[in-house]
């Protein structure tokens, strides 16, 4: 089997850079990201308004990221010396996140087939698994020349299915089920705990949370990410959009967002752990280096992934409404 390929010697054009140069880049990137998570939820919004559809603004955004993340998850398996099908790995993750997008608008317009077919949305999400899953073996069919390597190139390319195309088809039925209150509270409570963790990590952090994982990582860290969870939770279901405005929902009790905020918090750092462990397991510090101070788009939404069932499951059982 092939071994998983070392760090490379950092060269003049890619040394680490200093911890202030961090902080500087992740504060200017980090604002400017969300000036343009708000500029597309507001755009989203209005066009929702206009054409009674929601997510036309948001979808190709998430695509975007979607398909970025897919080239890092792609880059991150050769890395480790498996060879998953590129083309087959990008088509089966854009088959599954657009089934979760243009089947529950689809039925909206088709009342009659809804009826007629006894069929959900998410049902059409399995068949597009199903899909993504045959095209895998039949891209593997006809590449196979000798034994060797099929059944892992197989696994990563299921691997890369589920974990950007499941994934974030949960943020879509978010958005499409429950409004843009809920993706923002989402998306708040999960990144105010990667700043929390960060922040309080570095300033306070002793204890190793998971030395032989993420050695940067600290239970201080860990506490200052489910704290900070809770309040971006706060800040969006109670403060910014209290139960109105923009989804109209129900007024959501004190322990539901504390609730929202500690399990988006826990998973969350869960999802920055699992990210971590697929680049130590290949002899990588970062997933791409598109985001100075980040990393790789990956670096910037593996908690987010993560925590998305999470909090689909927290808006399902009206943990928070």
């Amino acid at each position: 089997m092939t071994q998983p390929a070392t760090l490379a010697r950092p060269t003049q054009g890619n040394l680490p850079q200093p911890e202030g140069d961090s902080l500087f880049w992740r504060i200017i990137i980090g604002a400017s990201l969300v000036c343009l998570l708000l500029g597309a939820c507001y755009l989203d919004h209005v066009l929702e308004q206009i054409l009674d559809i929601p997510g036309v603004a948001l979808f190709p955004v998430l695509m975007i990221f979607a398909m970025a993340s897919t080239k890092e998850v792609l880059e991150l398996t050769i890395s480790g010396g498996v060879r998953p099908i590129r083309w087959v790995v990008y088509t089966s993750c854009a088959i599954v996140i657009c089934s979760s997008w243009f089947t529950p608008l689809w039925y909206r317009f088709a009342r009659t087939l809804y009826e007629r077919w006894h069929t959900s949305p998410s049902d059409w999400t399995l068949f597009a698994l199903a899909a993504g899953l045959m095209l895998v073996f039949i891209a593997e069919m006809r590449r196979y020349t000798r034994p060797g390597g099929i059944t892992v190139n197989v696994a990563a390319s299921v691997f890369a299915m589920l974990y950007i195309g499941l994934l974030f088809s949960f943020l879509v039925q978010i958005r499409l089920t429950w409004g843009l209150r809920a993706l923002l509270a989402t998306l708040a409570a999960v990144k105010m705990g990667d700043t929390g963790a960060y922040l309080v990590g570095k300033s306070i952090g002793r204890s190793k949370l998971a030395p032989g994982i993420s050695p940067k990582k600290t239970i201080e860290g860990a506490v200052g990410a489910v704290a900070s969870s809770c309040l971006g939770a706060w800040l969006v279901l109670e403060v910014l959009i209290p139960g109105s405005g923009l989804s109209a929902a129900h007024h959501t009790p004190p322990w539901g967002w504390l609730a929202f905020g500690i399990l988006t918090g826990v998973f969350g750092i869960l999802g920055d752990l699992a990210e971590s462990l697929i680049k130590r397991d290949v002899a990588r510090k970062d997933s791409g280096r598109w985001i100075p101070g980040f990393g790789g788009l990956l670096d910037l939404v593996d908690s987010v992934l993560i925590s998305s069932p999470v909090a689909y499951a927290c808006w399902a059982f009206e943990i928070v409404a």
